[in-house]
Parts: C-alpha cells; structure tokens; sequence
C-alpha cells in the first residue's frame, strides 16, 4: 500500500516521495509499506496531482502499468485524462 488513500476515479495521480534513507533504514522501514505506516515518515511526502514531470542525471528506466517502456529516459511527463478510458465489467460466476 504505497499510496493508501489513492482512488482510482478521482482524477489525480497519488505520488509518494520516498527521500534518501541508507540500507540498513529500508530493511527496518520496508514492512510499514504493507500496512500505510510510512506515510507518516518524516523522510515520505504524499502528494495528489493531476500531472508530474521527473528527471534525473542518470537515465532512468520508466514502466506504464507494469510494463517497462524504457530504460534510457532522463526525463519524463506523465498528464491523466480523467474518465477517458471506459471499462465494461460484471460479476464472475461461481
């Protein structure tokens, strides 16, 4: 649960920012993931947006729903479309 108050019909992309925590913090840190507990972190930012832009020094690589769709990127702008995907579904059957 890296991001446990996100909807997905809100429009807005939820964004956790995780600051520069050495090895041996991430162990200790890494279960409170699983529970929301990280949020409250001093080195955690949680932010709603409706775009992001990210760059970095080195490239990065990038994935779009769990795809990876390069690994040479240095900078990349993400924008949501707000209700522009429709999805039809129903209830399995037993």
């Amino acid at each position: 649960m890296l991001t446990p108050n996100a909807k997905n019909n809100d429009g807005l992309f939820d964004v956790c920012v995780i600051h520069y925590l050495t090895k041996p913090q991430i162990f200790w840190h890494l279960p409170k993931v699983f529970w929301g507990g990280h949020v409250k972190m001093k080195q955690v930012e949680m932010h709603r947006v409706k775009e992001i832009a990210v760059s970095a020094h080195e490239p990065i690589g990038a994935h779009v729903d769990g795809e990876l769709i390069g690994m040479e990127n240095r900078e990349f702008q993400v924008k949501i479309f707000p209700e522009a995907l429709r999805v039809i579904g129903g209830i399995p059957r037993a």
